[in-house]
């Protein structure tokens, strides 16, 4: 199943094992499953925080990847000149 990179990108993050053929929506929905392996650190956790974590990834990455693309020359991100 094709997948945005954000997508996969907030899953691999989170997430050591899950079916290569699901949607990203699936695999938040199936979260607890033996499908899906949640890395250790989050023991612990019920699924729907889990699932809040990979969703706040997914888009913290791509307001990042929309500030690269949009906000900054990429080659002053490169230097450090976004640095507050």
């Amino acid at each position: 199943m094709n997948m945005k990179i954000s997508e996969r990108f907030a899953l691999n993050q989170w997430l050591s094992g899950y079916p290569d053929n699901f949607s990203y929506a699936d695999i938040l929905c199936k979260l607890g499953c033996e499908d899906v392996t949640v890395w250790k650190v989050l023991d612990g956790y019920v699924t729907h925080e889990i699932a809040n974590i990979i969703e706040d990834t997914r888009k913290q990455f791509e307001d990042s990847a929309n500030d690269l693309c949009h906000s900054i020359k990429l080659s002053d991100a490169m230097e450090g000149a976004c640095d507050d």
